[in-house]
């Protein structure tokens, strides 16, 4: 039986458009059936690793002090403290994200 992989494929395989029987195996029908649940859990890992990915982002830039420190800006303290919280929020978000995402791969590869 040859492989068909192209509409090209089947019309030659076939001799016309009309349709064919594809005989699939069980453990390919089940790939089939999971995909729309795959395609969520990718997405959903997808934004959780954004999340994360902008929160190491944020780590490594740290607070913006313009052309100070955080000793010299007047308002040093409250921009550090502004920075810092944020990152604990982005932070938290990430993770929450990532237990979501995990779960949800889980039940779905169960």
């Amino acid at each position: 039986m040859d492989t068909i992989r192209t509409t090209k494929d089947l019309l030659m395989c076939n001799g016309s458009a009309q349709p064919v029987m594809v005989a699939l195996m069980p453990n390919e029908i089940a790939l089939i059936a999971l995909a729309p649940d795959m395609a969520a859990a990718l997405i959903e890992a997808e934004k959780a690793l954004a999340l994360h990915q902008a929160w190491s982002d944020s780590e490594d830039a740290g607070p913006d002090y313009g052309d100070q420190t955080r000793d010299t800006h007047p308002d040093g303290e409250r921009i550090w403290r502004q920075w810092w919280e944020g990152n604990l929020s982005l932070c938290d978000r990430a993770q929450e994200a990532t237990r979501a995402a995990l779960a949800t791969i889980r039940k779905v590869t169960a």
